[in-house]
């Protein structure tokens, strides 16, 4: 049964709804504005390694309920203290850590691979210090993972969880 709260749902409708947007793309259709957002409940938390060229409810073709941050480069604790409040007050189930590549010129596996190291990087800031975020990571209450949005065509490249998920969580055996 679908329930908007279960980050496997909410993740589904995320693949599916970029996918939408990438054959829209492809069919030289403009990207569909999804419209603003109206008292909802968020379902997912989107933090954005830098400023974004498309915002996510146009990049996933949806009007799921959103929380977008920004991580700045030199810090990840207020962000962190942001998401775990939406994980734990909130009950935000997904956080989709999104990093972009942006060359217009045929992005680089180089570009690809820093991207996806400072999505990592920001997964294991949010689930270090054992917190409300891999205490729900942890439950199962909440997925969070990596992803990297080509700007070129609109597509998202899914990195999944942290390969090091489980000792940052301190899962237990």
């Amino acid at each position: 049964m679908y329930t908007p709260l279960d980050p496997t749902a909410v993740l589904a409708a995320l693949i599916s709804g970029n996918q939408r947007h990438v054959d829209r793309l492809a069919a030289g259709r403009p990207a569909q504005s999804v419209g603003e957002q109206v008292l909802q409940q968020p379902f997912v938390v989107v933090v954005e390694v830098d400023s974004p060229l498309v915002a996510p409810p146009e990049l996933f073709d949806t009007t799921l309920g959103w929380i977008v941050l920004v991580a700045p480069r030199e810090s990840t604790a207020e962000v962190a203290a942001e998401v775990a409040a939406a994980v734990e007050v909130a009950g935000c189930g997904l956080v989709v850590v999104l990093g972009r590549m942006k060359s217009r010129f045929g992005g680089t596996e180089l570009e690809f691979l820093r991207e996806e190291r400072r999505c990592f990087d920001i997964v294991a800031a949010l689930l270090g210090g054992g917190g409300a975020t891999a205490a729900a990571v942890r439950a199962g209450k909440a997925r969070l993972i990596g992803a990297i949005a080509d700007d070129r065509d609109g597509r998202v490249h899914w990195l999944g969880e942290h390969p090091e998920q489980k000792s940052l969580v301190g899962a237990r055996k």
